[in-house]
Formats: C-alpha cells, structure tokens, sequence
C-alpha cells in the first residue's frame, strides 16, 4: 500500500471570536493505494480535525486533480475522523486535497496529497504452507499468500476428511493407531480477484503417545519410566498427550491437547552426579494438577501459571465521551497464536449497572520512546452507565492453557501498582462540571485570576501561580460543584517557567487536580521548576502533570511530593507526555520523592534520578512509552516499551508496597554501569510471576557483570511463575535462576522461550558440591523452554548440554548453541553492546541468513516485535526480541 500520512491529533484552541475553520495540516489526514479489481480506487482518511473557528463542523469537502487541473468540491460522507473510499480514474495519479466547512463558510484548502490506484490481483501463493509433527499432532501452517485473502482447508487423515477450525495454523489430532497415518491438506487462498491453493502432506509414526511413562511426580517435570532406555528426543521421541483446560477467542473454555516430550534420564545428585537415577526421566514441560495423560497416573501438584499482567491506562482517568478506552499489556507462560493469551473481558461497573467486552485480538502502537509494544485494547460503551460516576473498571483474563484470572478477585487489593481493578470518571455528559484556571507567571495577577467552568473566560484572566490558581479552584468547585476540594479542576500554564509552592491545601482526594500546558505544542517552554528549596507533602494527594516540561534548577531539594506512605496508597501522580531537564544540575532521586503510585506515560529526557528509589519512601513506578536512556529505575514496578538503563525486581522493603506480578514487557535495557545489570531479579518471586518479554538488554561498557540476571548468583529465595519469553541480551552473559550455595533445597522454576542470549548459564548441586541444591533442577533440565540461542555457548566454554554443564543438563526442542571458537552466525544490524562499538542503543536485527532458532508454527508469543514489525505465526519467525527487517 502506497501511503501518506501521520497519526497525530492537534489541539483545539479556545477562541473568543467564531472564524472559519482552520485549514488540515500535514498529518491530520492521509491518502493511500486501495487495489481494486479494475485499479480505480483511493483511501482517503481522515486522523483529526483542525480547529472549527469555535462552530461545529458542517461538513468536510474535497477537490481532486486527476491531471487535468482541481475540480469541484464535493461533500465526503465523512464528517469526522475515519476513512472513504474514493473513485478516481484507471490506473492515473490523483492528487486530492481537502477543507473543512461550518456555518461561516469553507476554510482553506490543504496541501494535496496525491496516489496511484492499483488493481487489486488473484492470490498467489509465495510459500506453500508447511506441516510440523509432533506426536500425534500434525500443525499446518499458512504459508505466505499475496493478495489479502481469506483462508480455508481441507483435511484428510488417512483418507477421511475432518474439519479443523480456525484461519490457520490448523491443529490436526490424529486418533490413537499402531500404524503410520498420513494427513493430507489443501489450503485454499480467496479474495475478490480470485482463488488459489496449495497441498502438503505429513506422516504420522506409529502411536508415539503409549509412552512406558507411568506416572508424573508431584514436581510436574520429572515422570516415572521402569528401566528406560537411552532417550532420544529427536530421532525418536516419546510423547505424552496432555490434556488440560484453556480457553478459546470468545473465554469460552474448552479442552487443550498439548504434546510434552520424553527429554533425558535424570541424573543423581552430587556427588553422585556421573549415576543415573534408576526410573527417572525429564519432561519438556510441566504438566500441571489439573491435566489428564492416558495411562499415566499424574501426581503432579503444579499450578497452572497465572497471566502477568499490567494496564497501560493511568487510573482515574477522565471519560469525556460515550466510550472509555483502556489497554491492557499481559504475558503468558503458554503465549501462542500470535498473542499472549486467548481473550481478554473488560467490565465496567457503576456500582449498579455493568457493560463489557471481549477482546480476542492484540492491539499494538510505537510509543513515544520509538519502541513498539503490543496490548489488549477495549472501547466500552458508557451509555448505560450513570454519569457523573467513578466506575470500576475489572478484567478477567483466559489463557491458552490454565484457568482464568480475574483483577478484582485473584489481583492486588485496590488501591495497588501491582495489577488491580482500575477507577475512572464517567463524565461522558459533562456534568461532572469542570473548573478552569490559566496561570501566567509573567502577566497573571493573584488578586484578578479568575476561575471559570468555560476555558477562554479563565484564559483571560490569568493567575500568577499555581498554587494561587489552585486554591481558587477548590473554592470554585465548592460553589459551582458541591465538592470542596480541586478534583477534576484544570490548570493550564501559559509558556513561561513556573516555580512550585506548596498547594497541598487545595485538596485532590476523590479524582486528580490536572496542571497541562495550555498550549501543548509549546511542551519544550512550558516549564515548572522546583524553587531551590525542599517542598515537602506538596501535592495534593492525586494530581496530573500534562505536555510540559519539568526542570531542576539546581539544588537537591524536594519537588513533587504528595505525602504518601503504606498507609495511603490511594494518593497517586500521573506524568503524561513530560519532558524531564535536569538542566545540568546533579541527579537526586528525592526530586521527585513520595508519589504513591506513579504513572509515567510516554516521558523523556533526564530525569534526574527521579525514576530510582529514594530510601524507603513509597514511590511506585509504571513506565510506559518513556524515553530515559542511562537512567537507574529502581522504582520502576512495571514498564512496557520504554528505553531506560536497568531493569529489576522490587526488594520489598521497608517502605515499598510488595511487588507481585511485575512487567518488563517490549523495552530496551542499556546498561553502562560496568559492574552493573541490563536486568536484575534477586528477590523471591511468588506465584504472581514476573515476566520479562520482548526485551533488548545491552551491557556496554565491559562484561564484568551479567547483562541479565534472574534469581542467579547467591540468592538463595524461590522463585516461580518467571517468563523470559523473546528477549536479546547481548555484550555480557544470562545467568538463570541458579541454586549455587546455601544449604537446603529451593524451588525455582520458569519458562526460557525463543531468546537470544550471548552467554546462558544455570549452576546447580554440581558448581556448589553440594547434594541438596537441586531446587532448580527443572531449569537445568530446560523444562519449559523452547527454541533459544547461546550464541557462544556458556561462560565455562561448553556448546552443548550435559551433567552440570552450565548451559543445562539436557538441551530444549530447536535450541541453537554457539561457542567461543564458533558462535552462532546472526550479525546485528548495529551492535553497539561491550561487544561490538560499546556505544549503546543498538540494533539488534538479525542479517538475513542467520542462525536463529525459528519459533514453531502456532507458537508466535506476540503479533509484533518492539520495531512493530510482525512476528509470522507460521514458523517463519526467529528467536529475540527483534525480527529481521
């Protein structure tokens, strides 16, 4: 598709006169290609209207140019943001440009932008789509077709026809036989030109699931086998037919049938390690409590994963029309078919009436950091709710595989940063009532600012300061809204820079007091300073800072500080589209100090340590979309496609709410520290997990350190429930959940699939001498784990799994192992890691012809990397957290 144009929204600007509407921009609509069978259609769409000169927008209208000069203007069907079709001439160019009209007239004309139609064309098929066995499963991928079309399939297994569901990749089981059964397919690929079709075929072995496996242990990875022979899971696999719950597109629950593989003898303990356990073997993957295997008797006392999970919507925000929109980022143990669990349900509740929906597909956008990240989004209608309401907003989450999971009953108590029930305010008739002050610290006037429910009143008579405008907000709302307090009240900084006072006395308990630049394309003016001075408890308890810039001017002093503590974790800061600017003083991390729970949204430059914890206070971090290169974030709980230093889990100190479920999700790590981590998780992980996916983590500055670190060197708590799920950590080594001292036996355990590690290493009983640690021998044994690289093999020079061997005892299904002397072929696009230029934020793009594992068919984690390109769910897609361009 041949395209033009940018998403972005503009401001509407208050105006004390009614003018013709302002002329479109560039960026506020688009043009593109839209092949049609004769090749004589366009796709006109519009992003955001310009400013309608304070009267409604009566129409939009259009002239094209097909060469012959601009015809007339015609009305489009549109009258807002959306997209039309438009007919134009065979195969010619066509330039077209468009302008508004209300009651006054028509506005300018826009610059044109101009396309080529194209005839849309028959499918073809660029790739004949493939069969992957396992076991008594065949899945047949896609292939790569042109043409946009609609897939089908026709299946037989053994000459008779079945009829999987589903768009593909289809999943064939084929019923139990003690002879080889061939399945045959053929997909047909149609559109509005045509069809066309492509053929495969696979054999099925002999029944590979009447393995002599009797029984699962109660660890779900270890299974009973009397005198097992040597086992090999690729010339010959033995295969368990697991069943176990899950859920489909619609949270419909439903049966799953996955394959788990026979994978090696477990061995001894030390110092017995060179014996092999009499009956012992080791499984690919868990099976879990609930699961059913025919003929073996499964003790396994495994729960299913829960879904990691984080909202990418602030709590309390404002719904000012009749839908609220909210994301939600999640990851998933047992991710597949291109997204990290099967649906997800939104629910809002007034207290009285509830409305929902079902999301099945993942949602994706490029954040303001430039990275991509992909979510779960819903636009729930309010018009069946009361207005005027704070709303509950609930989620319950089915996976793949497991049991469903629900914030409001298996989540954090509300208030919480960890996952929880979110609020927000039902203001979709706007009778919530809205106060308005503007401040002007150059030419406002304490004595005149004036308060207003209608903006350009209070635009026209500005205050001094903020905390001025602020207490007359509060007074304002007493009189006009019945509250006593500056919730919901809007504060809008004239350009200029702006020192803060304490205006905790304006009171924001119930909903956030909002200060925004009054102009947000003038972010980069619009300046609040701290004052030199500490300024402690400052804030009202909720409050939003918007499209403005944040500057320290000097002296550590406290800046914004709402007072916050364990004890009132209801108070809370929202930092949307701020620019932080140190402005060459030193960092402090108290300059932002007691937040509560923070959220900070698409954010950039230095932010002077603010990000970091500072001592113990309560200062509860979530990241999204934030740009902050070099920095610490030792307050961070969760972040999603965000660019900052290092990552970690929260040590649950003194001070610091517990953190349960935390997110790294679709975010580049670069730490410069030599002795520090691109990643560190040194604390125990309960069952709410931690999930670190998509991620790029650099070490630049040497290799002293790991690049990442998860339960690892000395730390001797359990862990569960953790995912590193299509990361790169590149310029230092990945150590994983080790048990490599202490004296008793800790649980650990997690899911290692389709990453790219330089260096991978796992010690057990063998590195300690010690018998007891085998807490973490599933790791070890790589259950759980799928298709990842070690580039260089492990730090003790090993390329190849074996007894107490670092990179595990027994390798996972498609792992790729590199060394020393030969790694693994990949050459990034630009390694600026301690191993190539050491310059930090490089591209970690695969060359064509690399060496990467592929990601099996089906098993696609997500629909696209952090640079939003696809991850192909057809078993073309390789391991980390970036595709090939």
């Amino acid at each position: 598709m041949i395209g033009v144009g940018i998403a972005a929204t503009f401001p509407r600007r208050p105006s004390a006169t009614r003018t013709l509407p302002l002329g479109f921009a560039v960026g506020q609509w688009g043009l593109s290609d839209s092949p049609s069978p004769v090749g004589d259609r366009l796709m006109l769409t519009v992003l955001a209207l310009p400013f309608g000169g304070g009267l409604a927008l009566t129409a939009l209208e259009a002239q094209l140019d097909s060469g012959a000069g601009f015809g007339a203007a015609v009305a489009l069907v549109l009258t807002g943001p959306g997209a039309q079709p438009v007919t134009v001439p065979v195969g010619v160019a066509t330039a077209i440009r468009l302008r508004a009209v209300n009651a006054l007239g028509a506005g300018p004309w826009s610059v044109a932008l101009s396309a080529v139609p194209s005839a849309a064309m028959a499918p073809v098929f660029t790739g004949a789509p493939s069969g992957s066995v396992a076991g008594r499963v065949v899945t047949i991928g896609t292939g790569t077709v042109s043409g946009a079309p609609t897939l089908s399939i026709a299946v037989t297994v053994g000459g008779v026809a079945v009829s999987p569901d589903g768009t593909g990749p289809w999943s064939v089981s084929v019923p139990s036989s003690e002879t080889a059964t061939t399945v045959d397919w053929v997909v047909t690929a149609t559109n509005g030109n045509g069809s066309a079709t492509s053929s495969g075929s696979s054999v099925v072995a002999a029944d590979l699931s009447m393995t002599p496996v009797t029984a699962v242990a109660a660890n779900g990875w270890q299974a009973t086998w009397p005198a097992p022979p040597v086992i090999n899971p690729v010339g010959a696999p033995q295969v368990l037919a697991v069943t176990r719950p899950g859920f489909t597109a619609t949270g419909a629950a439903t049966m799953v049938t996955d394959n788990v593989t026979v994978m090696a003898r477990v061995r001894q303990p030390y110092p017995n390690q060179a014996a092999l356990t009499a009956d012992q073997v080791a499984l690919s993957d868990f099976v879990y409590a609930g699961d059913t295997i025919p003929g073996v008797a499964n003790g396994s006392t495994v729960a299913y994963p829960r879904p990691v999970c984080c909202w990418l919507t602030p709590d309390l925000e404002r719904a000012t029309g009749n839908t609220f929109t909210a994301r939600l980022a999640v990851a998933h143990a047992h991710a597949r078919g291109g997204r990290a669990v099967a649906a997800v349900t939104f629910i809002a509740s007034d207290g009285t009436n509830t409305v929902s929906q079902t999301v099945s597909a993942m949602s994706s956008r490029q954040w303001a950091s430039g990275l991509w990240a992909p979510y779960f989004e819903c636009s729930l209608d309010l018009t069946g709710l009361n207005p005027a309401t704070i709303c509950t907003l609930d989620a319950i989450v089915y996976p793949w595989v497991g049991v469903a999971f629900q914030a409001s009953v298996q989540g954090a108590a509300y208030p919480s940063i960890n996952f929880t029930v979110l609020k927000f305010l039902n203001d979709r008739s706007g009778s919530y009532g809205t106060a308005y002050a503007y401040v002007d610290a150059g030419a406002g006037s304490n004595a005149t600012g004036a308060v207003s429910a209608t903006a350009a009143v209070a635009a026209a008579a500005p205050f001094q300061t903020v905390a001025a405008a602020a207490a007359a907000v509060k007074t304002f709302n007493t009189g006009a809204f019945g509250r006593a307090e500056a919730a919901g009240g809007v504060i809008r900084l004239v350009a200029g820079s702006h020192a803060h006072a304490n205006f905790a006395a304006a009171t924001a308990n119930t909903f956030p007091l909002l200060i925004e630049a009054a102009d947000p394309a003038a972010k980069a003016a619009t300046i609040y300073t701290d004052n030199g001075v500490n300024v402690s408890a400052g804030l009202p308890a909720k409050v939003k800072f918007q499209n403005l810039t944040l500057r320290k001017v000097g002296a550590s002093v406290i800046l914004l500080d709402n007072g916050a503590g364990l004890a009132n974790l209801d108070r809370m800061l929202v930092l949307q589209n701020v620019a932080f600017d140190r402005a060459g003083a030193s960092a402090y991390a108290a300059w932002v100090y007691r937040t509560g729970r923070c959220w900070m949204l698409d954010c950039s430059g230095d932010p002077a340590g603010s990000v970091a914890m500072f001592n113990t206070v309560t200062k509860e971090i979530n990241l999204i979309g934030c740009s902050l290169p070099g920095q610490t974030t030792t307050a961070v709980y969760n972040a999603v496609a965000s660019l900052f230093g290092n990552g970690s889990d929260m040590a649950n100190t003194v001070g610091m709410e517990p953190a349960a479920g935390q997110m790294f999700h679709h975010c580049l790590m670069s730490q410069s520290n030599v002795s520090g981590k691109a990643f560190l998780a040194n604390t125990a992980i309960g069952p709410a997990g931690l999930a670190v996916v998509g991620c790029v983590m650099e070490a630049t500055s040497g290799n002293t350190a790991p690049a990442l670190a998860i339960s690892a060197d000395s730390v001797t708590q359990p862990a569960q429930n953790v995912s590193l799920t299509g990361c790169t950590v590149v310029g230092s080594r990945s150590n994983w959940l080790y048990q490599d001292t202490g004296s008793t036996t800790i649980a650990k355990s997690g899911y290692l699939r389709f990453n790219v590690n330089s260096y991978r290493n796992t010690k057990t009983d063998v590195f300690a001498s010690n018998g007891a640690l085998t807490g973490n021998w599933a790791a070890s044994y790589n259950v759980g784990s799928r298709s990842n690289a070690a580039l260089l093999g492990d730090n003790a020079g090993h390329s190849a799994c074996g007894v107490g061997l670092w990179l595990g005892e027994a390798a996972a299904a498609g792992d790729a192992t590199g060394a020393v002397a030969a790694p693994l072929a990949v050459s990034w696009a630009d390694d600026q890691s301690f191993a190539g230029g050491g310059g930090g934020l490089g591209d970690y793009t695969p060359a064509p012809g690399n060496a990467l594992p592929l990601i099996p068919a089906g098993l696609a984690p997500y629909p696209v990397d952090q640079k939003g390109r696809a991850v192909s769910n057809t078993g073309s897609a390789r391991a980390g957290a970036i595709q090939m361009a």
